[in-house]
């Protein structure tokens, strides 16, 4: 099968008003917390913590660099004996804790020194598998009900998100038993009464407006006849695979390289597929193996690092998020300044670098903790 890379990435280009998208750049990849499939079971979900997947690395201009990696080595006191760079030779523990470590000062130092920038894909697992539900309950709106829930719909399912994580289990539970996201016409009427007083129970969580407005959404399922972006699909999947996250920067960023770490069954995946150009078939990726390739290495300790960075937002709360960073120490302070540094410098190039697809509540803490933007 063919995909004409022009056609997919028009409306990614528009919408997120990307930058430099044709520059020639080389992108290395590295994945963290890669559960590969996410599905529901009779207790929940086959993962015992569905944490944000990230798929993340470093960028460079062209084709070539020149940054000295022995150097980095020394900076960071690799052990001769290491095989790779890892980020637990940089620091362990919570994001935080990390952030205390001396190494990883200059392991971002020698970043922002050597001109390299960062690229990220962060996907909240859970939140990504019940987004549909909103689109589907739109999908039947009528024309004035669409008018005031398609501007909110973000808010919608970030509200909707959060009420289900209240009551996880339970809501989980019952999403199995009605095979979802495969729910069969003869089941609608049965779902939509369920999500409508799951909703009503575990709202109040939601401040009053934020409450009235999804509750308000919800009460238009009622009477739906098909909730199309959650039927016909396989029962109880909800992530088959990670892989058209591998392929967006491939067809956005056409002209660039791209060079990720050994993922096999992502690899076979992409072999059943071209790419082409104005009808040209291009091949601008490759996999290799990262003991072979100091730049996925260091991709590796990026994306584990904002892994732990995604995490850390995502379990903790405002409150405590507040705390933490009053009382950061001079050395997690620099650190976290050097971070927020090299993603400025990144999209400052080209937005398209990041990618975030995660709840409202978790892209107002990260802007809080790592931009200072107070609003949260």
């Amino acid at each position: 099968m063919q995909f004409d890379v022009n056609e997919m990435r028009k409306p990614f280009i528009e919408l997120g008003n990307m930058a430099c998208v044709d520059d020639e750049f080389t992108f290395y990849y590295d994945e963290s917390n890669n559960i590969r499939k996410l599905h529901l079971t009779n207790t929940g979900l086959n993962v015992e913590k569905a944490c944000n997947f990230v798929l993340a690395g470093i960028i460079h201009k062209g084709k070539s660099h020149e940054a000295d990696f022995e150097y980095l080595k020394a900076s960071i006191n690799l052990q001769k004996t290491a095989k790779e760079i890892k980020l637990k030779q940089i620091g362990k523990g919570t994001f935080d804790k990390i952030l205390t470590s001396r190494r990883l000062s200059n392991f971002l130092t020698w970043i922002l020194e050597n001109d390299f920038y960062i690229h990220y894909f962060n996907l909240n697992v859970l939140y990504w598998s019940i987004v549909d539900i909103v689109d589907s309950i739109i999908d039947n709106l009528d024309f004035a009900n669409k008018q005031l829930f398609v501007p909110s719909h973000m808010l919608v399912k970030s509200d909707l998100y959060k009420v289900i994580a209240s009551d996880q289990e339970s809501f989980l539970k019952t999403l199995r038993e009605f095979e979802y996201p495969n729910i069969k016409e003869d089941k609608i009427s049965g779902f939509t009464v369920f999500l409508i007083d799951f909703v009503n129970a575990n709202s109040s969580i939601l401040d009053n407006d934020r409450k009235y407005l999804l509750n308000k959404f919800m009460e238009g399922a009622k009477g739906s006849s098909e909730l199309f972006f959650i039927m016909n699909e396989k029962d109880h999947i909800l992530i088959s695979d990670f892989f058209e996250f591998y392929l967006r920067n491939t067809f956005l960023f056409k002209n660039s390289k791209h060079i990720f770490d050994t993922e096999t069954e992502i690899e076979a995946i992409f072999s059943k597929y071209e790419l082409s150009d104005n009808g040209q078939v291009i091949d601008n990726y490759a996999f290799v193996d990262s003991k072979s390739m100091y730049e996925v290495q260091v991709s590796d300790v990026i994306a584990g690092l904002l892994a732990k960075y995604f995490t850390f937002i995502s379990d903790t709360n405002v409150d405590d998020l507040k705390n933490i960073k009053s009382n950061l120490n001079d050395t997690q302070k620099n650190n976290l300044k050097l971070l927020e540094t090299i993603i400025d410098k990144s999209d400052n190039v080209s937005h398209g670098f990041f990618t975030k697809i995660a709840s409202e509540d978790e892209c107002l803490k990260s802007n809080y903790f790592m931009h200072n933007q107070e609003r949260i």
